[in-house]
């Protein structure tokens, strides 16, 4: 509580004063749906998204030395399917099924505060990707995911121990 007295203002400033931060963002979906539509199978590459939105913001590939990055996609979802195409986010949309599967039956299986622990991680996986950049932004997500693959790993193989 003391936090937020203490921070009031600097929290406030991070929700409001943003100009044109929305219509900024569907301009940018916009122009990474056309980019996946143009190049669905392959993809344009891997790290090559954020440079077609840069070029489609402010009309130039060019960085200038003022600013420290290009701006990126600020969807996951998007932003990998433009960069690796279908071929490439299909294996990626495998694994997120195949966690909401066994995250599912181990909760289901177990109904324990341990066993909620990989639904809660995945909720958030999923809340965050739409607002994050890119894999290399993600890394702390990633490192929760792969704690909650370790959980269910782990609890898969005590069931299959208690069977034997």
């Amino acid at each position: 509580m003391f936090f937020l007295v203490q921070h009031g203002a600097q929290l406030t400033t991070y929700f409001t004063g943003k100009t044109d931060s929305t219509s900024q963002r569907a301009f940018m979906y916009e122009t990474i749906f056309q980019l996946c539509k143009e190049h669905y199978f392959l993809g344009v590459g891997i790290g090559v998204t954020p440079k077609f939105v840069f070029t489609a913001l402010y009309g130039t590939s060019n960085i200038p030395d003022s600013m420290q990055r290009t701006m990126s996609a600020h969807n996951l979802w998007l932003s990998n399917l433009s960069d690796v195409g279908l071929i490439g986010f299909f294996p990626f949309v495998l694994l997120v099924i195949w966690f909401i599967v066994h995250a599912m039956k181990l909760y289901v299986q177990n109904k324990q505060l341990l066993a909620a622990i990989p639904i809660c991680i995945l909720i958030a996986f999923v809340a965050i990707s739409f607002g994050s950049s890119s894999v290399f932004e993600m890394r702390i997500v990633w490192l929760g995911l792969g704690l909650a693959l370790t959980i269910i790993s782990l609890a898969e193989q005590k069931r299959n121990l208690q069977i034997t």
